[in-house]
């Protein structure tokens, strides 16, 4: 190999390097941009007057105000059972191609839990309820129902008395933030100084308020 083949060579792999750093620096932009969007709402879900909304296409029940929808996945548990097993005994030439088999099989069953994707639509949040519709059918959780509420930084989980926990995905913490209120009946805005919170402190902060509200809550449903 001359010169210029080695000169070539390390010209591809200056190229490769710069490539990748400028594809790696695009991405934490990327990232960076998010968080802070994530924050923003965030913060702003934390600090603004709730005003009532009209969702379109959804009746209210007598004495309800909805304050929130958003576009959102439904995911739930679900129970998948499977066979696990083989083959015991042992095979017998009786002709050319042809062999008898003797023994069974034996295995057991083996159930897994899994979380699976049910439906996609938008979740709506009312002083009553929550109203999720969807492109299969709508589901309505009474907040007289809910025995906790476990919040993530893109969504937050519903456990429901006597009925199987659901995992709404918003994308972001809104949702579950602005629950914490309603529960709280906290509808006016708030003259908090809006420091640089990351979408999981406030995540935690829903959290705190979901924990003080419930108890009162089911006493009062």
């Amino acid at each position: 190999m001359n010169s210029s083949d080695y000169s070539f060579l390390i010209t591809v792999v200056v190229l490769v390097a710069v490539v990748w750093l400028v594809k790696r620096q695009a991405a934490r932009r990327t990232e960076r941009t998010q968080e802070l969007q994530s924050q923003r709402l965030a913060a702003d879900a934390q600090t603004r007057q709730l005003t009532a909304i009209s969702p379109p296409n959804v009746v209210r029940h007598a004495d309800e105000t909805f304050y929130f929808m958003q576009p959102a996945q439904l995911w739930s548990l679900h129970q998948n059972s499977e066979w696990l097993g083989g083959y015991s005994g042992g095979s017998i030439r009786v002709a050319r191609g042809l062999w008898l088999r003797s023994g069974g099989s034996r295995g057991h069953k083996v159930s897994r839990t899994v979380v699976a994707q049910d439906d996609d639509g938008t979740l709506h949040l009312s002083t009553k309820r929550l109203l999720f519709v969807g492109v299969r059918g709508a589901i309505e959780i009474p907040l007289g129902k809910i025995g906790a509420i476990v919040p993530y930084s893109d969504g937050f989980r519903v456990d429901q008395i006597n009925k199987k926990a659901l995992v709404f995905e918003t994308g972001d913490a809104q949702f579950s933030i602005l629950l914490g209120r309603v529960i709280n009946k906290d509808f006016d805005a708030h003259q908090i100084p809006l420091a640089q919170q990351s979408p999981l402190d406030a995540v935690k902060a829903a959290q705190a308020q979901i924990n003080q509200a419930l108890p009162s809550h089911k006493e009062e449903g």
